[in-house]
């Protein structure tokens, strides 16, 4: 989108850029520069459409860097564009180094160019406090640092925020968000940038200097990773910022700005602002190293107290069947850096049972973190889980201490069945366990008020009232929807686009509130600003040739521009004049006439069509998406760059970066099918191979021809610890009418409608936000309206499911829906096996494997790959 911008402000708006005669010209888009503040350089080479990038000269006062080029057209040349991003150094009167360019064997000088700077100003109207939450620490103990910006002036005027935290990026820190964040849907919750992060902050009423303030204050847990011999001394803390006083009076004065009515992210400060720079006192922190008398053997780097318990279920088992140990730490501060299992592994535990490769995600409840653990005893000698030892250091007592959790007993007899999930063989491989059904014991009772309903062989149940509704309430709906979200639309999604597309709208609407005859201040006042919003065009007695210009590629009648020309002389005469109220010699009714003609677009078929197809793809996205989408992206970077050194931490980011990719996708911007693989491939980095099938999945319907979305969902599925060796072969002719024995008549009309209803709902969506694949999903949606009328024609019925995929680590499946029934399958389910819901009864979900068999599974041990589609399968 940027190039599109580019273009048009070099050469595709009429008389934005004049024409430059010399081969190389430096254009400078920003009028107003910092020291510390970016701005753009602009280097165009006339009359070559490619070009080599330009050799700058080093200078002591700018920061520059090469950002992209572009070609353009400008008064029919050809042109080449170079965009450079300087960042001044200091303040004052600077020349930006000049340079050449190598073009067709000569060398071309690119002339320097003077630049103004200006230091930003200073203010007591807002203030920034940055504090840890002690003094004094050990290396490897949590503590939390707290920001907090407060301000008298109102935030609604506060855009192109530029925040540095020095604790964050620094060698000596390892920063982690607080648990539980602010949730971002909260009441007062906004984003704020800082150090290149979006940060969610809460806002509150406060006090400065004695009058009514807001503050924005935000969290972060630091962990020191070495200790100093002398107190740390951290940079203050620095906050750049544009203000305008807010033109409404609502929105002026220490009030909350609405979570998406904020400007903080926003670069763009043309118009009349301020430019303040807040700094925060230095920090200081003394970082002691943890002592060395008293360190128990069984260290592993725990900082701080916390008390371990430990619970099994059940408690008579065969030998190499699961068992779930439930294992919490309690009374532990910030208990989400705590990690217990990978201990485990170094202690008796591992020497009676095979433990898990990677635990499950933890869950956190206030001081406690609790883990389910699915062990297996290795023999049958075994006859308790063991106690469980962990060392910790006390920061606050500055002693090593130890906590145990209480020995477990435990049944264990022989095994009725041979589990080989982990049999290891001398190459390292593992078999994989293979799933078979188990003979014996009974099944589960069939249920629900279907057992008491008689059934016509259609399946007919519906009021006509109830078709008229599916088939003619949604386009009604759309129709109303897209009259009434307009404006709203406009504003919300694209502002710039709204004051584009709604300018002559509120350029009639300010001409009507002017009495008549018209005052000629304020309607050419008006006038300027209808141009200046629909066309970035200073309208004025001395810009007559891109007025003209602009005239011409819009069919203006000349006859009518004559007289708007000599309208806007004489208003602006009058202006000055003694008398400037007198009548501006137009009327109203004229004036938007003449006016109404600049809202013309030539009529040529193939920019129509390309301009619908570049709409239908090319929407913006919401500006906080984008933010979340960059930091995931950022966060799964970091995890690629820290695995192969530290896989610990590498993992922690790829969690981080999975629940950015999430938040984006129940937001509802941007492309579902690429957000869905990123996240497969980051639960898959993250070693949470259920997680990782499930998304890569979910991704299909966007990403079915694409070679490398196939490519990773099947070498996710042959990591797997599942094999169905007894796979039930369908005819072909079911597996080709597989719709055909889904569904009743009923239902088949019920889907025609549904697909019908899913188009506007697409369409209706569309209004609000990009959908990129429209045209497949509404393609999709007339083929199934298509199968199901001719399958209506053919009368077939059957039931249908819906697929899953085991997230749990194991998962014993049974012959009915409590676990009192005895096993389905000789050996668990693990992560990532394939499921189809036949039902849901209460917490449990009757499920098919791949080879047809069925068993019963809690609820929680899967997740549909499409969880709306779940209240189809129950009872």
């Amino acid at each position: 989108m940027w190039r599109i911008f580019l273009l048009l402000w070099i050469g595709l708006i009429p008389g934005f850029a004049a024409t430059d005669p010399s081969p190389v010209a430096v254009r400078l888009r920003d009028t107003s520069r910092y020291t510390g503040q970016p701005f753009h350089v602009y280097i165009q080479v006339n009359g070559v459409k490619e070009a080599p990038a330009p050799a700058l000269q080093a200078s002591p006062d700018f920061e520059i860097r090469l950002t992209g080029s572009a070609p353009a057209v400008q008064d029919g040349l050809p042109h080449m564009v170079f965009t450079y991003e300087a960042v001044p150094l200091k303040s004052g009167d600077l020349v930006l180094p000049g340079g050449t360019i190598e073009l067709g064997g000569q060398t071309l000088p690119i002339p320097p160019t003077p630049v103004k700077v200006s230091e930003p100003a200073t203010t007591e109207e807002m203030r920034l406090d940055v504090a840890f939450s002690k003094p004094e620490c050990y290396v490897g103990e949590p503590i939390e640092v707290t920001v907090t910006w407060t301000s008298t002036l109102s935030f609604n005027g506060i855009k192109a925020v530029q925040f540095r935290l020095p604790v964050i990026g620094s060698p000596h820190f390892k920063v982690y968000p607080p648990t539980p964040d602010i949730d971002p849907k909260a009441s007062g919750a906004i984003g704020l940038p800082v150090s290149e992060e979006r940060v969610i902050a809460q806002f509150s009423d406060a006090q400065l200097n004695g009058k009514p303030a807001v503050k924005i204050a935000f969290r972060r847990i630091v962990v020191p990773v070495q200790a100093t011999s002398v107190s740390l001394l951290l940079p203050s803390a620095t906050l750049l910022c544009s203000y305008s006083e807010p033109r409404s009076a609502k929105f002026k004065g220490a009030r909350y700005p609405g979570y998406f009515n904020n400007d903080f992210f926003d670069d763009d400060v043309s118009g009349e602002y301020q430019r303040f720079l807040i700094r925060s006192s230095p920090l200081t922190l003394r970082v002691q190293p943890l002592p060395e008398n008293g360190r128990p053997a069984d260290f592993h780097g725990i900082i701080g107290k916390f008390r371990a318990e430990a619970t099994v279920d059940p408690v008579s088992i065969g030998v190499g069947q699961p068992v779930t140990l439930t294992l919490r730490a309690l009374d532990r501060a910030y208990p989400a850096l705590l990690d217990l299992p990978p201990l485990l592994a170094k202690g008796p535990l591992a020497r009676q049972f095979a433990l898990p490769e990677r635990p499950e995600l933890p869950t956190i409840a206030g001081e406690s973190i609790t883990w389910s653990l699915p062990i297996r005893p290795l023999h049958e000698q075994v006859t308790a889980i063991p106690a469980l030892q962990f060392a910790y250091f006390d920061p606050a007592t500055g002693l090593y201490g130890k906590t145990a959790t209480e020995p477990l007993p435990l049944e264990v007899h022989p095994a009725d069945a041979v589990n080989l999930a982990d049999a290891q063989f001398a190459d390292g491989s593992r078999l994989q366990s293979e799933i078979l059904p188990e003979t014996g014991g009974i099944f589960h009772n069939m249920t629900g008020s279907k057992l008491l309903q008689p059934a016509s062989p259609g399946g007919w149940t519906w009021s006509w009232f109830s078709w008229a509704l599916l088939f003619a309430g949604p386009p009604m709906a759309w129709l109303a929807l897209w009259w009434w979200s307009r404006p709203w639309r406009l504003e919300r999604k694209d502002p710039e686009l709204a004051r584009r597309e709604l300018a002559f709208l509120r350029f009639r609407q300010a001409l009507r509130r002017l009495p008549e005859p018209l005052d000629p201040e304020r309607s050419s006042a008006a006038l300027r600003q209808y141009f200046a919003n629909r066309f970035h065009l200073a309208m004025d007695s001395g810009n007559s040739a891109a007025m003209r210009s602009l005239a011409a590629t819009r069919g203006v009648d000349p006859e009518a521009l004559d007289a708007l020309e000599d309208w806007l002389g004489s208003a602006e005469w009058a202006a000055f004049s003694s008398d400037s109220s007198e009548s501006s010699g137009m009327g109203r009714r004229t004036l938007l006439s003449i006016v109404a003609q600049f809202e013309r677009r030539p009529w040529r078929i193939p920019t129509k069509w390309i301009a619908c197809l570049t709409t239908l793809g090319l929407l913006p996205t919401s500006g906080a998406s984008e933010a979340i989408l960059q930091e995931a992206n950022a966060l799964f970077q970091k995890g690629n760059e820290v695995a192969t050194v530290d896989p610990a931490q590498a993992e922690a980011f790829y969690r981080l970066a999975a629940k950015r990719y999430e938040t984006v996708l129940k937001e509802g911007h941007g492309h579902a099918g690429f957000l869905h693989y990123n996240l497969g491939n980051t639960w898959f980095l993250a070693g949470d191979i259920g997680q990782a099938i499930l998304q890569y999945r979910r991704a299909e319907p966007w990403l079915r021809g694409d070679a490398n979305w196939r490519r990773a969902l099947t070498y996710a599925r042959g990591q797997r610890a599942d094999h169905f060796p007894l796979t039930i072969v369908t005819p072909g002719w079911k597996r080709v009418l597989f719709w055909h024995y889904s569904a009743n008549d009923q239902t088949r009309l019920q889907t025609i409608g549904v697909c019908f209803a899913f188009a506007w709902a697409l369409l209706g969506i569309r209004l609000f936000r990009p959908i990129p694949w429209l045209p497949k999903a509404l393609a999709l949606t007339g083929i199934i309206a298509a199968l199901m009328i001719a399958s209506t024609v053919l009368h077939g019925r059957a039931a249908s499911g819906n697929d899953a995929v085991i997230l749990a680590r194991e998962v014993i499946a049974r012959k009915g829906d409590a676990s009192i029934y005895t096993a389905a399958f000789t050996s668990p389910l693990h992560a990532g096996a394939e499921v189809t819901i036949l039902e849901q009864r209460g917490d449990w979900l009757r499920i098919q494997v791949e080879d047809g068999q069925e068993g019963w599974i809690p609820a929680s041990a899967a997740e549909p790959i499409h969880p709306e589609r779940l209240a189809s399968v129950a009872p």
